[in-house]
């Protein structure tokens, strides 16, 4: 027969999170329970966080993060925005938060590369652009960088030889490049269609 367990203290964890323009801190307690049979402690687990150890909720991290890379506000101006919410959250803090949350998408960029190098073709375009270089008021060059791929699109490989001529030797060669250049039959029921 189990023993009554008995309350021997609690831990106490915290966490603040964004809520339309508010701050919020929502407190988690999570009681340390002693059984009287056996004296051993046990305790629920915390929830999962975004930051191991961070006290940020996904508002708060998303909200900084979309500031910093969507609106393009530095991170010493978000600090004084939430130093006049009374919240004192200096720019080391935020820029350690940043940080640690570049390993957040990782799986879904993953995930992403392998659908990409699935495809029958790749193809790139390097822009250069002017960048503001921080202090001096000059200007630098940048560059974006646009992919663009196709999957693959044979059903047969005598299809494309008949469609595209002989000199076709794989069906990722000539189907990716005519699909791009927008020239690539339809096939409907095994047929070319126009």
């Amino acid at each position: 027969m189990l023993a009554l367990r008995a309350a021997a203290g609690s831990r106490r964890w915290a966490r603040m999170s964004l809520c339309a323009g508010r701050f919020v801190v929502t407190r988690i307690v999570r009681p340390r329970l002693a059984c009287r049979g056996c004296e051993a402690i046990c305790q629920a687990p915390l929830p999962s966080r975004a930051i191991e150890r961070g006290r940020p909720g996904p508002g708060l991290l998303a909200d900084v993060l979309v500031a910093k890379y969507g609106d393009h506000l530095p991170l010493y101006r978000q600090s004084q925005i939430f130093e006049r919410e009374g919240i004192d959250l200096d720019r080391s803090t935020l820029a350690d938060w940043v940080g640690k949350s570049t390993a957040l998408p990782e799986p879904l960029a993953d995930a992403i590369g392998r659908h990409v190098l699935g495809g029958a073709a790749i193809f790139a375009d390097d822009t250069p652009i002017k960048l503001q270089a921080p202090g001096n008021g000059k200007t630098r060059t940048a560059r974006i960088w646009a992919y663009l791929w196709t999957a693959p699109l044979c059903k047969a490989f005598g299809d494309l030889r008949r469609t595209f001529g002989a000199a076709t030797t794989s069906c990722s060669e000539t189907a990716g490049l005519d699909e791009i250049r927008g020239t690539a039959p339809k096939y409907v029921g095994g047929h070319e269609a126009r």
